[in-house]
């Protein structure tokens, strides 16, 4: 059965302080959510412990510093006076603030700072929407991320610079995996896609809600199986675990907690430089091996799997 997802703005029945929020969100399947809606690819760091609700951070692609700070209420005047004294501590380059709520007067505020500081230092202001499942029992909940201000970074020389080289980076692999590779059987399982700087692909499997990812950054490649919504099938798969990786011959990354929303299963990270072109042939041929071997062994357990 089907449930209906129904909003709440009581973000305190998930998380009762800031600080339980920022521990949840410095998970890294949790901070992918927030990569994927702000276009960053975040990776965490330790949290400040005489403040639970910032998180100093980076992006992974182009080096910068980042600050994360979270209000579970509505945003308040000398909360952002806050945040830019810890950005600036950290020598923070992009600022992420996070709330239940946002006042008009800081939308604008943000707004105007972003315009007037020559794209040195960049505001992100997200929403933050959670929602639960009705009245199931355990009650299952999802958060989303709803931009509220996201600062134009078309100007912003590194940014446009990783943009631009997995721009390419994907144009060239379409035109090899489905032309000069053809023979290896990508070709025959997937069709040619609107090219675009994406930092993760998603490939389908056959079954919904359920697709092969493939995540490139600067310096590394990943790719896995990413499961939305579906905690049996995460259970069946994890039940297969070892004779999964026997017959890939990979060792799979598994998510330890199983109690979450989505899941993600991953070969883990190699070394992947983006900038070095001569390797980009080495690298194809590692995406189409890896999503083809992914395929054939998980698509054969999830096609056998009934819920």
């Amino acid at each position: 059965m089907i449930g209906k997802l129904e909003e709440t703005d009581n973000l305190r029945a998930v998380w009762n302080t800031e600080a339980k929020f920022t521990a949840w969100l410095a998970e890294d399947k949790n901070m992918k959510i927030l990569s994927e809606a702000s276009g960053l690819n975040i990776a965490a760091e330790e949290i400040i412990s005489n403040a639970g609700d910032y998180i100093p951070a980076s992006d992974k692609d182009t080096g910068k510093r980042i600050i994360i700070a979270n209000r579970l209420e509505e945003t308040e005047n000398n909360y952002l006076g806050q945040l830019i004294t810890y950005a600036a501590d950290r020598n923070a380059k992009i600022i992420i603030w996070l709330a239940g709520n946002s006042r008009r007067e800081h939308k604008n505020a943000i707004e105007w700072l972003n315009a007037n500081m020559n794209n040195n230092v960049k505001i992100y202001l997200f929403r933050i929407r959670l929602f639960h499942g009705g009245d199931s029992v355990p009650a299952v909940y999802a958060v989303r991320f709803e931009p509220v201000v996201k600062p134009d970074i078309k100007n912003s020389e590194s940014t446009a610079n990783i943009e631009e080289l997995r721009f390419d980076y994907w144009n060239k692999f379409q035109d090899y995996a489905f032309n000069d590779a053809k023979d290896k059987g990508f070709a025959s399982c997937y069709k040619r896609w609107a090219n675009s700087s994406t930092s993760t692909l998603y490939l389908g499997i056959g079954r919904q809600g359920t697709n092969i990812f493939v995540s490139k950054t600067f310096s590394e490649l990943e790719a896995g199986i990413y499961i939305s919504n579906d905690k049996k099938l995460f259970q069946y798969l994890l039940t297969h675990m070892y004779e999964i990786e026997s017959e890939s011959g990979i060792k799979f990354e598994w998510p330890v907690n199983s109690d979450g929303k989505d899941f993600r299963i991953s070969t883990g990270k190699i070394s992947a430089q983006i900038e070095n072109h001569n390797d980009w042939t080495n690298q194809f041929n590692w995406i189409i091996n890896t999503v083809l071997n992914i395929r054939k062994v998980f698509g054969k357990y999830i096609s056998s799997w009934e819920a």
